[in-house]
């Protein structure tokens, strides 16, 4: 017993599950392989005795349905009786032919019955087949008539005498197999008891070589995380996974008060960390905004307006009505520009303001520049907010830097779409003298730089990038980890700059 305990105890866990499944396998499966047994067997003796009586039955029933109808053939003489005598012995022959004739399952005394209603049948077939050819020939013959009807007489009492020794044979066998077929509820009763204990031991074996020990092991977690350490070490007879995994946690229970003293010493450090590194975030953010508000605060709105209007209202009188537009769509920049106060503003605002720089700008140029706007059909300007100067710094970089050498054809597209639900993908596109290979990689790493930097840029900075390019890299950056600036050109391909912007939700 001690040898077959400690094979046990040393048994991995899947041999023990394994063992435990084989066992309830087999309980289940004896029992229902005796259940399905005794099912079979005796529906398949009833079946076998119903087949066989019920087709000597329909014999003897289809073969004294032929006798009436040859009778009333005789006396009417008719089409409609031709044709009901011809249907009934077809259905006899078939009930014949169909009669079981397996020597070895029916015996000798079933077989040479049925030997001899099939002769007399074949004799019978022969006579009728005569008598029909006479009367359709309008002659009669007494003699040969009566010679089917008492042929027909005998082989009724043929097929009465093979269904009544069929009948007599399984009634008898039925009794025979009575008194086992009695036996089976109980062997059942006795399978299902055995059964019901075996399911019972393997239940219990795999209780005390798995549930009581992870119980044990959980029942200490709980406490553990109650912080209650005072527990003593967890103690298990098992020495299989479960053993060496009571060994590493009592191991574990003993260094974890240390460690947990640790980690909240370095969390109540990284809080601290946290707290000061979201207070340099926000000095940071209202250094920007200081910035950009003494920027604008370096001219006096109220003057610049004011003047622009006096200026238009002069080129309306004189009908100057190009410089009109030209005045007015500077007044709408400056006051897009010096009088925008919010983090966010609508798509269209930004558009607007693009438009009247464009303007402007073609007004100066001529021919030589023309701008394309392409918004997707299915975006609303109004509801999408993107944050202010976005994209009029692009544009301006593009006409600046791209186009102002080109004597002819030079193009300014502008293109807004959304790049799944909730990034907008706005792209800036020239086809100026662009940049090589070396130029471009300088620049997208400045931009990124200026991304990744925080607080304002150094005048360095703003020299390799441009003040432009550089502010939007560090405004972007605060839209989230999805937000980017993506770079293409090359040699007198032009360029285009990529803005992927977060919409808030």
């Amino acid at each position: 017993m001690n040898a077959i305990r400690n094979f046990w105890l040393r048994l991995p866990i899947t041999g023990k599950t394994r063992i435990v499944l084989f066992i309830t396998f087999v309980a289940v499966f004896l029992l229902t392989f005796v259940n399905v047994w005794a099912v079979f067997s005796s529906l398949q003796s009833l079946s076998g005795m119903v087949a066989e009586t019920s087709s000597c039955s329909g014999a003897l029933e289809a073969m004294r349905s032929e006798t009436a109808r040859f009778d009333r053939y005789i006396r009417e003489k008719g089409s409609e009786a031709g044709d009901a005598y011809s249907e009934a012995c077809s259905l006899t022959q078939e009930k014949i032919e169909e009669l079981p004739g397996d020597y070895a399952k029916i015996g000798a005394e079933r077989f040479g019955k049925l030997w001899r209603i099939r002769n007399t049948y074949e004799t019978y077939v022969q006579s009728r087949n005569r008598l029909i050819d006479v009367y359709e020939n309008g002659d009669e013959d007494v003699t040969l008539l009566y010679q089917v009807y008492n042929i027909q007489y005998w082989l009724s009492e043929y097929l009465q005498d093979l269904t009544q020794t069929t009948v007599e044979e399984y009634s008898d066998l039925y009794q025979q197999r009575e008194a086992a077929i009695r036996r089976v509820p109980y062997m059942v009763l006795i399978l299902s008891a055995v059964s019901l204990v075996l399911i019972y031991l393997a239940t219990r074996i795999l209780n005390n070589a798995l549930i009581r020990p992870v119980r044990k092991i959980s029942e200490a977690v709980h406490r553990i995380s109650d912080n209650d350490f005072g527990g003593g070490d967890i103690y298990v007879d098992n020495r299989d996974e479960l053993g060496e995994l009571v060994e590493d946690f009592n191991t574990m229970k003993d260094t974890l008060q240390v460690h947990l003293e640790t980690l909240e010493e370095n969390q109540r450090l990284s809080e601290q960390l946290h707290r000061e590194a979201m207070q340099r975030m926000e000095a940071e953010q209202q250094l920007d905004t200081a910035r950009l508000r003494l920027l604008r605060s370096q001219m006096d709105p109220h003057f610049l307006f004011n003047t622009l209007n006096v200026i238009s209202g002069m080129a309306e009188l004189e009908e100057a009505s190009i410089t009109d537009r030209m005045i007015r769509s500077l007044s709408s920049i400056f006051r897009y520009n010096l009088q925008t106060t919010s983090d966010l503003v609508p798509l269209s605002r930004e558009l607007k303001a693009v438009k009247d720089y464009m303007y402007l700008q073609q007004m100066r140029f001529g021919e030589r520049i023309r701008y394309m706007e392409n918004t997707d059909s299915d975006i609303d300007p109004d509801s999408l907010h993107i944050p202010p100067l976005l994209i009029q710094p692009l544009v301006e970089n593009a006409v600046i830097h791209g186009l102002y050498d080109m004597e002819e054809d030079g193009r300014v597209i502008l293109s807004v779409t959304m790049q799944g639900p909730s990034i907008m993908r706005i792209s800036v596109c020239d086809n100026g003298k662009g940049m090589d290979e070396a130029s471009l990689e300088k620049l997208r790493e400045a931009v990124r730089e200026s991304g990744r930097k925080r607080g304002p840029a150094s005048p360095e900075e703003e020299r390799r990038v441009g003040i432009g390019l550089g502010n939007l890299a560090a405004r972007l950056r605060r839209l989230g980890p999805s937000a980017d600036i993506i770079i293409e050109s090359g040699p007198e391909e032009g360029t285009e700059v990529i803005l992927l912007v977060p919409q808030r939700q």
